[in-house]
């Protein structure tokens, strides 16, 4: 929506309301001067503001997955309303889309709430694959660091916090020649 001042000197602020949304307040602010970018975001009725889970691992802000997980069966193990999903670069994830290490979940078009560890998946595509494993060597060797969502994803069996082992190394070379399926079995 559009809105203006029109109000004499003093301290102001701002009530937002709209049909469906909770009644939203801005700062009190100073006019003059001019008072721009007093924008709020608003929150559907009966929204939490918390995304759980009684199928998938949520800690620290981080959601866990295990296998590869597609963004309609993601949603479909979540409570929570209005929940979206982004890729690592912001890229909106929907329907058969695999959901990788980095992407980020929000509700109601607020802002990022948790980022997913898919185990495995360094390059954030949703899947475990050789660039996984190449990104996952040159960490060990020292050649690059991961760090974050990245990090939590290649250490998920030696459960390192600075750097992946070679004990990670060896059950994502597992999992690549088809003897697991996950990173931890």
């Amino acid at each position: 929506g559009y809105y203006q001042w029109d109000v004499p000197e003093g301290w102001w602020r701002v009530q937002y309301e709209k049909e469906g949304y909770e009644t939203a307040w801005s700062d009190w602010l100073p006019v003059p001067p001019p008072q721009t970018d007093v924008n709020i975001a608003l929150k559907p009725e009966g929204f939490s503001g918390v995304i759980t889970s009684d199928t998938y691992e949520i800690v620290d802000g981080l959601l866990y997955l295990s296998a590869e997980t597609t963004a309609d069966t993601l949603l479909n193990g979540l409570v929570g309303t209005d929940i979206g999903i982004a890729a690592a670069d912001g890229a909106a994830l929907t329907g058969t889309a695999l959901v990788g290490t980095g992407a980020t979940l929000a509700q109601g078009g607020q802002e990022a709430e948790l980022t997913v560890v898919f185990y495995g998946d360094l390059t954030g595509d949703g899947k475990i694959s050789s660039s996984d494993m190449l990104e996952m060597q040159r960490a060990i060797l020292g050649i690059s660091k991961l760090e974050g969502a990245r990090l939590k994803a290649a250490t998920s069996r030696s459960g390192d916090s600075e750097k992946p082992q070679t004990t990670d190394m060896l059950q994502m070379r597992r999992v690549l020649l088809g003897i697991t399926h996950s990173m931890f079995d």
